[in-house]
């Protein structure tokens, strides 16, 4: 089995903790563990498998903080953890994920400021953070901004009524 390379154990009902033998697949590309009754915390090990490229925990009853060890993994494409008890914070160092197209960490408890790192994310498409306490002054500039685009809109529809209202009145009046 040490050749695995993708391992699908998603939807069958299983119960307990990710056994820690499952780090020993070094070659596995693919693991997916979502939709199960799984608990306690993430086995910090996942984060040596080096090949991982899709890892699916979501909809589990994970109750710990995310281990840092998976910020490690640089080759990883799709991260995702959603709907579990997920709690902490968000380190700088999930800006390494430097392949990842597809982050979801909805669904969870997690707080803090979302890191900066985000943004050097060059690959990343989906990032999906709902259902968390998270808070970001990013997220606060673009509520300014987008308030502030709406007013400017306002105005440059204004501007542009009266620019029709004044170019029908110099026609009108000739």
């Amino acid at each position: 089995m040490r050749m695995l390379q993708v391992l699908y154990l998603g939807d069958n009902k299983l119960q307990g903790s990710i056994p820690n033998e499952v780090c020993h697949l070094r070659n596995l590309g693919e693991l997916d563990f979502s939709g199960n009754m799984l608990s306690g915390s993430i086995p910090a090990c996942l984060g040596d498998i080096t090949t991982l490229q899709k890892l699916y925990l979501n909809s589990n009853n994970f109750t710990s903080t995310i281990p840092p060890s998976l910020w490690s993994l640089i080759d990883i494409l799709e991260l995702n953890l959603a709907t579990n008890s997920l709690r902490g914070h968000l380190p700088l160092d999930i800006g390494k994920l430097r392949a990842v197209y597809e982050i979801d960490l909805s669904g969870n408890e997690l707080s803090g400021e979302i890191p900066s790192s985000i943004g050097g994310l060059q690959s990343l498409i989906n990032f999906y953070i709902a259902q968390n306490q998270l808070q970001s002054p990013i997220l606060n500039c673009l509520e300014t901004w987008l308030a502030w685009k709406y007013w400017i809109y306002l105005v440059i529809a204004y501007l542009d009524q009266f620019r029709s209202l004044l170019r029908n009145y110099v026609i009108s009046n000739k």
